[in-house]
């Protein structure tokens, strides 16, 4: 038996044994390496779009001018509402692909803001991203609610003052289009119907009973909660109404007090909104968005109150 041959058979065995487990360990060591850049980079991105909302706010005024958002490459964001806690949260994740081919890294470690309210759809894919903000009055300032999409979206036959705005706000330049007519949408658009049911409509607003018809639900809705039940996945727009009736709720109790304050100052001021103001309360504190017509019409009656006060509780509209 040749010995050496055995010894040369040995050694090349031995080899490619140590060589295997070497080229595994290198296998884990960069997976691991992989998986950890890609949880800083979901991490990051996280916290960069929360960093975008954390400035933003409105005045009094109709709302702010529309904004992109752009990124070098494809991204999706989380937009998740839980009404959790006394105002709810809104909790936003973003994560970067990393490359064709690649499955998407799971969201972690969402960014958590109390104070905001970000309508859209829950996951959104893409590289660019529009979004514009509208101040809630009801009738006090409740908040600013943000409009989020990347979506192409096709009005049909919306009422005038919706069109002024839309062109007003250049929305009409960012992937929404105003038709007289269905046929007239651009393909792979979402339909938005105005007044006139068609059941081809993807979405339909019924804008005498302010209802928004979307995806086998309704949807009630005041103002600019216009855009938000449009624009946003009907659990999404149900959870951040029910959030932003409870800081309603919370806001009309502080003003109530106000109210009790300046009875009895000596400035000659006299107010008694507290009786009506204590009602919009505990109705708003369910945070049922069922009430929100119930509620419009406590608070169209109580901002037309406070505007004939000498001393008015809170700016107007």
């Amino acid at each position: 038996m040749n010995k050496k041959g055995i010894e040369l058979s040995f050694n090349w065995i031995f080899s490619l044994i140590i060589g295997a487990a070497i080229l595994i360990l290198a296998i884990y060591v960069v997976s691991k390496l992989i998986g950890t850049e890609q949880e800083i980079q979901v991490a990051e991105g996280s916290a960069e779009f929360g960093n975008l909302l954390h400035p933003l706010e409105t005045s009094l005024e109709s709302g702010s001018r529309p904004e992109n958002i752009s990124f070098n490459g494809e991204v999706r964001i989380y937009n998740k509402c839980k009404t959790t806690g006394q105002f709810g949260v809104q909790e936003i994740s973003l994560v970067k692909k990393q490359g064709i081919g690649k499955e998407w890294p799971e969201p972690k470690d969402p960014t958590r803001l109390a104070t905001k309210y970000v309508f859209s759809e829950d996951v959104l894919e893409g590289k660019e991203f529009y979004f514009f903000i509208k101040p809630l009055q009801l009738p006090f300032k409740i908040g600013d609610i943000i409009i989020l999409w990347n979506k192409k979206y096709c009005f049909v036959n919306p009422p005038t003052e919706v069109e002024e705005e839309i062109k007003s706000f250049n929305l009409d330049t960012r992937n929404i289009q105003i038709a007289s007519d269905l046929r007239e949408c651009n393909k792979n658009s979402v339909s938005v119907c105005f007044s006139t049911f068609d059941s081809r409509c993807n979405v339909f607003v019924d804008t005498t009973n302010n209802i928004v018809k979307k995806e086998g639900k309704i949807l009630f809705y005041d103002g600019p909660l216009l855009y938000g039940a449009i624009f946003s996945k009907p659990e999404n727009y149900e959870c951040q109404v029910s959030r932003l009736l409870k800081r309603g709720a919370f806001l009309a109790k502080l003003y109530s007090e106000k109210s009790a304050l300046i009875a009895t100052s000596s400035q000659g001021c006299s107010s008694n909104l507290q009786s009506d103001l204590n009602v919009y309360s505990n109705t708003a504190n369910a945070g049922n968005p069922k009430d929100l017509q119930t509620i419009a019409n406590l608070a169209h009656t109580l901002d037309y109150q406070n505007q004939m006060l000498k001393c008015t509780l809170w700016e107007e509209r």
